[in-house]
Formats: structure tokens, C-alpha cells, sequence
């Protein structure tokens, strides 16, 4: 699966703009990719929440068992 990382800025607040957004996201879900969305004042005043989310799309975490799932 492939991952997208959008930062929103407040043109995005628009109720317009999030139908779009919406309807976007959900055509490049279809295809098999993952969208995540931040705020431009996230990615400003919280950079380490957005790494730590990030992260936890690119790491992948520990299976049931203990042991890491690394998709084998």
C-alpha cells in the first residue's frame, strides 16, 4: 500500500474544498493508497506528533505474537 501526506492549509476549511477533498481521497483509496492529512499549523507548532503518525504507517508495528509483521 502506498502512503500520501497531504498538509492542508485553511483553503481546505471550505465546505466545497473538503467534498472535494473527500471524493478525492477516496479515488486514490481505490487504488490502493492510504491518504493521511495534516494542518499546516500541525506540521508547525507539532512537528512530532506528525513524525510519530507517519511513523506508525511506515513502521509496521507487532503482530499478535510479539514479533514484527514485516509482511513475509
Amino acid at each position: 500500500m502506498g502512503l500520501i501526506i497531504e498538509v492542508d492549509g485553511k483553503v481546505h476549511d471550505g465546505i466545497e474544498q473538503r467534498q472535494y477533498d473527500e471524493g478525492r481521497t477516496y479515488e486514490l483509496q481505490e487504488f490502493g493508497l492510504k491518504v493521511i492529512r495534516f494542518r499546516n499549523e500541525e506540521v508547525e507548532g507539532n512537528i512530532g506528533f506528525v513524525l510519530e503518525t507517519i511513523k506508525k504507517y511506515l513502521i509496521p508495528g507487532p503482530s499478535p505474537e510479539g514479533e514484527g509483521n514485516r509482511g513475509v
